[in-house]
Parts: C-alpha cells; sequence; structure tokens
C-alpha cells in the first residue's frame, strides 16, 4: 500500500527530527524515526483501524509514542499521512 505525506506531515516529521537532534542528539531522532517507521507499519495493514477523529474527513488519529500522534486519512490503496501533532500541544491549533 502507498504512503503518501502531505506537505504538512512531512514540514512536521522533518520540523520533528531536526529539533530532536539539536537538543538530544542523533540516537533519539533516529529512535524516533524508527518509531514512526514502525506506525506506518501497522497502519498499512488492513486488519489495524485506529480513532476516528473526523468522520466527514475519514480522518483518524494513532500514537507514535507518548509525544507524538500521526493523523492519516486511509483509501482502498494508499494512506495519506495529514500531520504530526505533540500529545501536549493545545488541540485547537490542529486544524485539520
Amino acid at each position: 500500500m502507498e504512503i503518501v505525506w502531505s506537505p504538512r506531515a512531512e514540514a512536521d516529521f522533518l520540523r520533528d527530527i531536526a529539533f530532536l537532534e539539536e537538543n538530544y542528539g542523533r540516537k533519539v531522532a533516529a529512535d524516533y524515526m524508527a518509531q514512526v517507521m514502525n506506525t506506518l507499519e501497522k497502519i498499512t495493514n488492513e486488519f489495524v483501524a485506529y480513532q476516528l477523529v473526523d468522520e466527514t474527513k475519514n480522518i483518524r488519529r494513532c500514537k507514535i509514542n507518548k509525544h507524538k500522534h500521526l493523523y492519516y486519512r486511509p483509501f482502498e490503496d494508499r494512506v495519506e499521512l495529514v500531520a504530526f501533532f505533540g500529545s501536549k500541544q493545545n488541540p485547537d491549533n490542529l486544524n485539520l
């Protein structure tokens, strides 16, 4: 199944990696990348469905770790990554 990154998801991910490398080092950034890749494997599995957060847009949320959630939209042939969002951020700022 194809994974399509929205411009926002790509920017969020790159910003997260840069922040982690700068503040915590390459190992922490690499661990985060591995967590994201593991999450992507899970959401592309047809048998796994995560919490529906926007029914009209069919957007779901899954937890990457205790600090980050991934918002995505599943389709029959692909998964669109919508945004990465911190669990401590104000949900009113999410704007999906």
